[in-house]
């Protein structure tokens, strides 16, 4: 019995990665597809909720977006990438407080992240602190 989900999890597993290299060459619909297929064997799949949701705020529905980020980070909340990705949701958003707080979580996490560096000080800039 443990054959299947050890099956399952590793067919989730290359879905996602199928459509991780259709993001990366520009095919958002296509990785969102594959995406959906990975959370319908894996719903808690880390990385299929965190790049969905980048695919979701890509698209500008960034409600949709917020929420699967946030799933993904109920999943596996040590992923930097996945705070600032979150961040940058919020803030589009308007929720810049909590769009601070993740960017900072981010910096935390990783501290030579590049990305939430500079989202955190531009964000610190706009507040004026």
């Amino acid at each position: 019995m443990k054959q299947a989900p050890d099956r399952q999890s590793g067919d989730a597993q290359a879905l996602y990665r199928q459509g991780l290299a259709l993001h990366q060459s520009g095919d958002a619909a296509g990785a969102v597809a594959l995406y959906g297929q990975a959370l319908a064997q894996a719903p808690g799949h880390f990385g299929a909720l965190h790049l969905s949701g980048v695919a979701a705020i890509q698209r500008g529905e960034l409600a949709a977006g917020v929420a699967l980020i946030r799933s993904a980070i109920a999943a596996d909340s040590s992923v930097a990438a996945a705070h600032n990705n979150l961040g940058t949701g919020l803030q589009r958003q308007g929720e810049r407080e909590a769009a601070l707080a993740c960017f900072r979580k981010a910096v935390a996490l990783k501290r030579d992240y590049a990305d939430a560096h500079g989202n955190l000080l531009e964000l610190l800039d706009a507040l004026g602190l």
